[in-house]
């Protein structure tokens, strides 16, 4: 048997009133499977494999007329069930993915951001400081690649390092033409566990600073909340609501100077210096520090109701939507099961009870004195 198929022809050598002729012929002529991509290959298996294999065995031994008749009757209804397949395929099929599968513009967009990215030495620096605070040894193999080694780090065990050590760099280019070498992103499993390590240490949490003014007096407190959704991983709450930093800071007289103390101007200006003259006053310990704790969580909680509802906004908008269009297209599509549908209902609910039941967490606080420093001696 010679198929023509565009400029190449495909050859399939059979016996003669053999078992492969049956097989053949049905390839070819019942299902097309030769010259096109076979639809429901599955089902028609199902349909048809049994009568095949029995027609096969047969065949050679049947009478020839007899034989001839039956093997055309299963072509023609192979070719029929074949077409019925395709039709239903066709209707099931989602043309809105197919238009929106593949946007060249945005995907060029995509690629220029990453390669930006790329470029950019922040990640660099981090992992460097990171590194050093942990105790990993670091040796420079060549420009932005590194041999790490486990020897001497500080904590108990550190993330994603293998016993051995590894190599690894930053260099997209370079990852791509080593196999050895591990590529570092902000997304890597060393990074992303090396922040949750430093994020979940108690060292740096609680500091005290000292803001020297000549003719001010003023105890500020800066707090950083963290407000964050407690949910099953399968939702995927950071969609809609990361968790998300809040920063408060309150005078000694509760009110909230947030906003007069942003930027790094007045960052810059911090000094070393020590809390204990301000601790050893019973007054500031057990009344005025109380005090401002409990002022600057009011204020964090009326920021952080309304994060709840722009989130809760944004996922009843988004997953509203999704639910919608099952509904609409299960009016046309009958592929479309009720179990989708309750299941992005019953999604939409839980984040719903997820997003409106998020926990604001002290992460951290910082004591300034802003005064005089030689009051504090």
């Amino acid at each position: 048997m010679a198929l023509l198929l565009g400029c190449f022809q495909i050859h399939v050598p059979h016996l003669a009133r053999s078992p492969q002729e049956v097989l053949a012929r049905w390839y070819h002529e019942g299902l097309n499977a030769f010259e096109s991509n076979l639809e429901g290959g599955n089902e028609l298996l199902r349909q048809f494999g049994r009568a095949v294999y029995d027609l096969a065995l047969e065949f050679p031994l049947a009478d020839r007329a007899a034989a001839e008749a039956e093997l055309a009757g299963l072509l023609k209804k192979s070719q029929a069930a074949r077409q019925e397949i395709r039709h239903r395929l066709e209707q099931g099929r989602d043309r809105l993915l197919e238009l929106n599968s593949f946007r060249p513009a945005t995907a060029q967009k995509i690629i220029a951001r990453i390669q930006e990215q790329d470029r950019q030495p922040e990640l660099e620096d981090y992992l460097l400081d990171v590194f050093d605070h942990f105790g990993v040894r670091i040796e420079e193999l060549a420009p932005h690649t590194w041999q790490l080694s486990p020897q001497g780090i500080t904590t108990d065990s550190f993330p994603a390092m293998p016993a051995e050590g590894m190599i690894v760099t930053c260099d997209r280019r370079r990852a791509l033409s080593r196999e050895d070498v591990g590529f570092l992103t902000w997304d890597h499993p060393m990074v992303a566990g090396a922040m949750e390590l430093l994020l979940g240490a108690e060292t740096g949490n609680c500091a005290f600073a000292v803001l020297p003014t000549a003719n001010d007096r003023t105890m500020l407190l800066e707090f950083i909340f963290v407000l964050e959704a407690i949910a099953a991983p399968r939702l995927h709450t950071d969609r809609f609501l990361p968790p998300t930093p809040i920063r408060v800071v309150i005078t000694h007289k509760l009110a909230d100077v947030t906003e007069a103390f942003r930027g790094d101007a007045w960052e810059a200006r911090l000094q070393k210096g020590s809390p204990f003259k301000l601790l050893e006053n019973a007054d500031i310990v057990r009344r005025i520090l109380p005090a401002m704790v409990g002022a600057a969580s009011d204020l964090t909680e009326t920021q952080a109701a309304e994060l709840r509802q722009t989130a809760l906004k944004t996922m009843n908008h988004l997953l509203g939507h999704e639910v919608q269009r099952l509904q609409m297209l299960q009016q046309v599509n009958d592929h479309i099961r009720p179990q989708e549908i309750k299941l992005a209902q019953s999604q939409q609910y839980e984040l719903a009870m997820a997003l409106q039941e998020s926990r604001l967490r002290l992460d951290s606080l910082r004591l300034i004195w802003k005064g005089p420093s030689e009051a504090l001696k």
